[in-house]
């Protein structure tokens, strides 16, 4: 697969690409949420600190940290409404749930 490092997964590719897509959404997610850096992490069992370098893209995400978030997002009618919105979102997630590599 063209771009696709050796070793790495399509999964692994399409939970980067997934992560990516999040990240950039964060900041608006968490505003409608109403709370702060820290009440978002601290839900998810992170440092606000660490949150912090997420939001910033200056780290990125991992796998779990990302599954936590949806799990938030998940319970609110303002953030699950976007969340769909998000490009192939709720596709990917019920593919990789599924199992589904390819």
């Amino acid at each position: 697969m063209k771009g696709q490092k050796e070793g790495e997964s399509r999964v692994d590719i399409r939970r980067k690409q997934l992560i990516a897509r999040l990240t950039y959404d964060l900041p608006v997610l968490r505003a409608r949420l109403g709370i702060s850096q820290e009440e978002l992490a601290a839900k998810i069992g992170i440092s606000r600190q660490t949150y912090n370098t997420i939001e910033t893209g200056k780290k990125e995400m991992p796998w779990t940290t990302f599954m936590a978030l949806i799990a938030v997002f998940q319970n609110n009618a303002e953030t699950l409404r976007m969340l769909k919105t998000i490009d192939g979102i709720e596709d990917e997630l019920t593919s990789i749930s599924a199992g589904k590599t390819d």
